[in-house]
């Protein structure tokens, strides 16, 4: 159960409690101690009961609303002790007792870094590069590269380096805040020297870092399929289509350099939308999948375009998505030529196809009519030599289609190969 903390946030939001405090670590604090609660209430983990019972202690002090200047005092210190456990929350949180994947948690670390940078961003032009980037993280959390294993299994790597880089800006956060003493227990240098370099080298990792993630991304099959959804719906897939267009007619600012990639992908899914309602795809289970893999596609084109995506991850993801769309027109138009109920994928033609087959082409040779005629290729042969093989067919699909253990040894003769 999440502690209250109706008390402190009062005190924090009023100047006068602790005077000299500036307004961005006032808000930090409370911006941290939402965090701490969402998190702490998230998993169960024994090293978070401390943390928690400081901060019942923080809100449980206030209560009388006393002015008294040893109280006063007496709260200062107690906050100074919450601060001091707050370091270990300005790192990415491990996944012990949570059901949050690593992904997931790295994600909700970075946008906690983004909340705290948002209160300070005025004091240091750079911080504004460095929203951008953390913005850029989350794009790329979300996407589904992110999530995709390649050959030389370098997602892994760029998550690593992704929370390595979230991690030395947390703690460049948490030392930028906090320059911290007992009795000047908060002063925070927002013009140091020290603290701009800092900065500057963890922006340079970043570039590194999305080097990495241009590989990877390049590195990740085009063949690999979105993760299905349940829905089956063409008034979904008409939704998600209306919002594409939308986002062409508003012009949204980012994507003017890839406006002719969208227009195409966009009119690609128009043509699979068509082509899948003219073969009645809801009628058809063996064709829902191609129904949910289109819409899933669509719903990856719409969040890459809506989520805060340089324009060169853009061109980087786009003509992915565009090999996808090819990759599910291709057995599409493959079914439409031939009926759905006569093709049949190598991995569902059983025993009794063969042998129905085989008897076939005995059949077939009982009747050289339906063949090319084959006397100019071979002897003559009299007619009255040629006997029927109806026998023969019965006795291999019988053979075939048996259940007996021994291996049974099948002689066809008669059938010329050139």
């Amino acid at each position: 159960m999440a502690p209250p903390i109706y008390h402190l946030t009062q005190a924090l939001e009023s100047k006068y409690f602790i005077p000299g405090m500036p307004d961005c670590n006032r808000d930090m604090i409370l911006t941290v101690c939402h965090y701490v609660i969402k998190l702490c209430t998230s998993r169960k983990d024994q090293q978070d009961d401390k943390i928690i019972y400081l901060l019942e202690q923080l809100n449980d002090s206030l209560k009388n609303d006393s002015t008294d200047l040893d109280e006063n005092q007496s709260f200062i210190i107690l906050l100074w002790s919450f601060v001091t456990e707050l370091k270990v929350f300005f790192k990415v949180p491990n996944s012990k007792g949570t059901t949050l994947n690593p992904i997931m948690l790295l994600a909700v670390f970075i946008d906690f870094l983004l909340e705290i940078c948002d209160g300070i961003w005025s004091y240091m032009d750079s911080f504004g590069s460095c929203q951008a980037e953390l913005k850029f993280f989350i794009t790329f959390l979300g996407d589904k590269p992110a999530s995709q294993p390649t050959s030389l299994d370098e997602n892994k790597n760029v998550l690593t380096d992704i929370e390595a880089v979230a991690n030395d800006l947390g703690s460049f956060l948490y030392s930028f805040y906090f320059y911290i003493g007992e009795k000047d227990w908060m002063r925070a240098s927002l013009l140091s020297i020290s603290k701009d370099l800092a900065l500057a080298d963890i922006l340079g990792k970043v570039e590194q870092v999305k080097e990495k993630i241009k590989e990877h991304c390049m590195a990740v099959p085009w063949k690999m399929l979105t993760p299905k959804t349940s829905v089956v719906s063409l008034f979904l897939f008409d939704s998600l289509l209306d919002d594409l267009n939308l986002l062409m007619i508003q012009k949204y600012e980012r994507c003017i350099d890839v406006k002719d990639q969208i227009r195409t992908i966009v009119e690609e899914l128009k043509s699979l939308r068509s082509f899948l309602e003219d073969m009645e795809v809801q009628k058809h289970l063996e064709l829902e999948g191609f129904l949910i893999q289109t819409s899933d596609i669509a719903y990856e084109v719409l969040y890459i375009l809506t989520s805060y995506a340089p324009v060169w991850y853009l061109t980087l993801r786009l003509p992915q998505v565009m090999e996808k769309i090819k990759l599910i027109r291709l057995p599409l138009e493959k079914l439409n030529k031939y009926p759905t109920e006569q093709v049949a994928s190598q991995d569902e033609i059983s025993l009794e196809d063969v042998a129905n087959r085989i008897a076939g082409m005995l059949k077939d040779a009982e009747n050289p009519s339906q063949k090319v005629s084959l006397e100019a290729q071979t002897p003559s042969i009299q007619e009255d030599i040629f006997v029927g093989l109806d026998d023969e067919a019965n006795e291999i699909k019988e053979i075939l289609l048996g259940n007996q253990k021994e291996r049974q040894i099948i002689s066809i003769w008669g059938i010329w190969t050139w």
